[in-house]
């Protein structure tokens, strides 16, 4: 099992939370987050990270709806939903590769 960290930098982006780093592993044919760390900028709630985190951990991909998650609103231009579905597009593209 490979282990590969995959980091996003959204400092300008309209959001509350600017930094995000995947732990992924490549697991029969699938990948999986195993844990993400999610940095805010000083503003916004902190349970945002803490659940996005909890809800995701240990979690495929493929399993994440990503047209849900991509229409979650907030105060903010970008949502911490609309982060993440950005985030696991972008994975996706570029895991065309094996780890």
């Amino acid at each position: 099992m490979n282990e590969k960290i995959v980091e996003f930098d959204m400092s300008d982006e309209d959001t509350c939370m600017k930094h995000w780093t995947f732990s992924l592993m490549e697991k029969q044919d699938e990948t999986i987050i195993r844990s993400i760390k999610i940095k805010p900028s000083g503003e916004g709630c902190v349970g945002h990270p803490k659940t996005i985190m909890a809800l995701v951990r240990d979690t495929p991909l493929e399993a994440l709806d990503i047209e849900r998650l991509s229409t979650t609103k907030c105060i903010r231009t970008t949502s911490c939903g609309m982060s993440l579905a950005n985030c696991i597009k972008e994975i996706s593209k570029r895991n065309t590769q094996p780890f």
